[in-house]
């Protein structure tokens, strides 16, 4: 039976001990996350990660900030895990890399593709350099540390690559991506967001040669991947030899559980790292305008006739918006939590992603349209529990009954 059991080594302690204490680490790391099986170990002992996808939460300060100011409430539900992108997600994406594959000192822009659903746009919402990002991401990584939390960091991201990139380039990218991180025993690497055979960049092959330029980079790291295809979760479970699983396949219940099975006969742990993707929506459109929100929880769209999109609410069961997205409802949330706790072999886990929340800046209709909540009108990323109970009603809109479903699940 493979054992891998991360700590952070003597060097890295000694570099770390008696740094300041804002938001720093200050002493060696005290969580550690290791593979026994088909299971996963937090301090050796095995446990059911559940957490959110918080996607590109390292690529602006003030998501950053806010993310890391709700690590303490999470913890107290019991959220033990995340999982971000280093070159983010629609809520916004930034290459990260020179055209070689270094980590780029320069600044460049961070793209939020507005209109997701209706007509996209590129909007800059910031520029930042690939060195300032990685330098957020690992204030994040020692602040989930200090919480004893554990950070799946993804690296390639579709959206941020060019037509120009080759494999080795990609590969290059990787070892530079993961290299920052090889110290911090509370990380898992996530090589790829949603592989698709179609990409030549993303074939089990290519993949194959990026898990090993991360093990050269990080060899105690745990290294994951996996697909949003069903099909290509088990090519690569075939081909490519990594220590977990982390996959998003399925737009639906049945097809999210389906893909769960699909991969338990291979023998590692599961994570499903992105529930539902697209589809998890978190908002509904009040077409007719009859609804009552709380202020900062809505945004006026001019398609059609005019209605407004409200964020942090779900429907009980699935449902459309009013492009005819659909959207998955509070059952089927509940559902897949219940499913990955009752699990008394510990070989599933789950990232709850709730996309007009941590990716909201998608879920505008215009670049117009995004900025703080706290500007009527306007919506950005957040990473808040929400307004009043947060129970994901029109009237008190937000995650925390996300947060009671995953703690419950945990009992």
């Amino acid at each position: 039976m493979r054992i891998l059991i991360l700590i952070g080594t003597l060097s890295a302690a000694l570099l770390m001990a008696g740094c300041a204490s804002n938001g720093t680490q200050t002493g060696a790391p005290k969580t550690t996350v290791a593979v026994k099986g088909q299971q996963l170990l937090i301090n050796g002992r095995p446990e059911t990660l559940f957490g959110f996808r918080v996607g590109s939460a390292p690529l602006r300060e003030d998501w950053t900030r806010e993310l890391i100011e709700q690590l303490p409430l999470w913890r107290q539900y019991g959220i033990n895990s995340f999982t971000l992108w280093l070159q983010g997600t629609s809520g916004a994406h930034h290459r990260l890399f020179t055209d070689d594959g270094k980590i780029d000192p320069a600044p460049g822009d961070v793209i939020s593709r507005a209109g997701y659903g209706l007509v996209e746009s590129a909007a800059v919402v910031s520029r930042e350099s690939g060195e300032a990002i990685i330098a957020r991401t690992r204030r994040i990584v020692e602040a989930a540390d200090r919480h004893g939390m554990v950070v799946v960091i993804g690296i390639g991201y579709r959206s941020s690559w060019k037509k120009t990139d080759t494999v080795e380039m990609a590969a290059t990218a990787m070892f530079s991506a993961a290299a920052p991180f090889r110290d911090d025993p509370n990380v898992i690497l996530n090589v790829w967001n949603e592989t698709n055979t179609g990409n030549a960049l993303e074939t089990p092959q290519a993949v194959a040669r990026y898990v090993a330029a991360i093990r050269k980079a990080a060899p105690q790291r745990l290294v994951c991947a996996g697909s949003l295809q069903s099909k290509m979760n088990i090519e690569l479970a075939k081909a490519v030899e990594v220590d977990l699983y982390c996959q998003d396949a399925g737009r639906n219940l049945k097809d999210t559980l389906t893909a769960f099975e699909d991969l338990r006969s291979f023998g590692k742990p599961i994570i499903n790292v992105e529930s539902y993707g697209g589809f998890g929506g978190g908002y509904i459109d009040d077409i007719n305008r009859k609804l009552t929100a709380p202020p900062g929880y809505t945004v006026e769209f001019s398609t059609k006739d005019g209605w407004r999109r409200i964020y942090g609410v779900w429907e009980e069961k699935d449902y459309r918006d009013a492009t005819n997205r659909p959207l998955m409802g509070k059952h089927s949330y509940r559902e897949l939590i219940r499913y990955v706790g009752r699990d008394s072999t510990r070989q599933t886990h789950l990232f709850v992603h709730v996309a007009g929340w941590f990716q909201g800046a998608s879920r505008v209709e215009t670049a117009a349209q995004i900025g703080p909540r706290t500007s009527p009108g306007r919506w950005d990323n957040t990473f808040i529990a929400g307004h009043g109970a947060a129970n994901g009603s029109t009237a008190e809109p937000g995650i925390r009954w996300l947060l009671e479903e995953m703690r419950d699940a945990r009992r």
